[in-house]
């Protein structure tokens, strides 16, 4: 069998070649692999990914550390340190680290634009079997 960038598997313990920098990931229909830990990426809450530039939704106060307003940028940095289930590490651009909910952030798009943002279409285009989209609509 093989794998492919994108696949989903889990971690299932060391790998029995290379115990130091290598994990036996098992994949949904069996296959099981040993993987250096920089080929994989763990998967984070909301779909996210370490990299991402992210929006803050709302303000937040971080106590000492600051704060956060809405519509300032950060970067995923990680899985939380607290709850890695439902919680991302963002580092905002002044070096504030923080663990926040994946509701609590919007992913940063192309051209600026947001999840569940209203756009019109500016050019007509071909959608193969499922027809074509013109110019307004």
């Amino acid at each position: 069998g093989s794998i492919a960038e994108g696949d989903r598997g889990r971690v299932i313990g060391p790998s029995k070649l290379d115990r130091g920098s290598r994990v036996a990931c098992q994949f949904g229909w069996g296959l099981v692999v040993d993987l250096l830990a920089t080929e994989v990426d763990m998967e984070l809450p909301g779909g996210l990914r370490v990299g991402d530039v992210v929006i803050c939704k709302n303000r937040m106060a971080c106590g000492a550390r600051g704060s956060i307003a809405e519509g300032d940028r950060g970067r995923v940095i990680g899985p939380s340190k607290l709850d890695r289930g439902s919680r991302v590490a963002c580092q905002f651009g002044w070096g504030l680290v923080v663990d926040l909910l994946a509701t609590e952030v919007d992913m940063e798009l192309p051209g600026g634009l947001r999840v569940g943002d209203v756009v019109i279409c500016k050019n007509r285009m071909a959608c193969g079997a499922r027809g074509s989209i013109a110019e307004g609509d």
